[in-house]
């Protein structure tokens, strides 16, 4: 349930569940146009955890071409009862097309999101984040989330916990679940039109890990 979510606004595809498939030994999700219609493929895990390392390998669409828009995000578990902003995201990686070799962080509260203007975000240039598969992970505890690019070590940006915590500063003290999703045009994706030539587009994924840590 997103619909109190404004980064929904405007988007194009319909969400189906043939564009989403194992093959090759990894899973592939498709971005496509057929018959004057886009279709992609949104995933959530079956269940939620709190804090851990999370780690996600990735190969980013081919087409460096404007239009879309994928995802690799934590969602409050509670979304459907307090809603977003306030259920809490943590945007592992936001790739957008007609920005080729970057790749973005977001984290979204009450306090700090899109919505309000306020969010808090960091971003990394890697040339070949659309030909090869990288990591992209996050070390998440009750006292920092720190975002990562291949290796533990190797980390791009640390969100500490405040020193006064609320519900609206620090909503990351509870479960969270797992969003995989490819979009097509809307708020972000579409700033500068959709390239229709770069269909269809594939995201693919190797591997979801998911550690436990005291």
């Amino acid at each position: 349930n997103n619909t109190t979510n404004p980064e929904v606004t405007d988007q194009l595809q319909d969400y189906r569940e043939d564009n989403g498939r194992m093959s090759g030994g990894t899973l592939k999700i498709y971005a496509k146009k057929e018959a004057g219609v886009y279709t992609s493929a949104r995933l959530t895990s079956k269940y939620a955890f709190q804090h851990g390392r999370i780690e996600i390998s990735a190969k980013l669409p081919e087409q460096e071409k404007p239009g879309i828009w994928a995802k690799l995000a934590l969602v409050g578990d509670n979304i459907d009862v307090v809603g977003w902003p306030q259920c809490g995201e943590i945007d592992i990686m936001d790739y957008f097309s007609h920005n080729p070799n970057k790749t973005n962080i977001y984290v979204h509260s009450s306090a700090n999101n899109s919505k309000d203007g306020t969010l808090i975000s960091a971003n990394s240039y890697l040339e070949s984040a659309e030909e090869e598969f990288h990591a992209y992970g996050i070390l998440w505890t009750d006292k920092y989330i720190k975002f990562y690019i291949d290796y533990p070590d190797h980390i791009i940006y640390t969100l500490n916990r405040p020193s006064s915590p609320t519900e609206e500063n620090w909503p990351f003290d509870k479960p969270f679940f797992l969003l995989i999703d490819m979009v097509i045009g809307g708020k972000h994706a579409g700033s500068e039109g959709v390239d229709d030539s770069l269909f269809p587009a594939i995201k693919e994924i190797d591997y979801i890990r998911v550690y436990h840590t005291q």
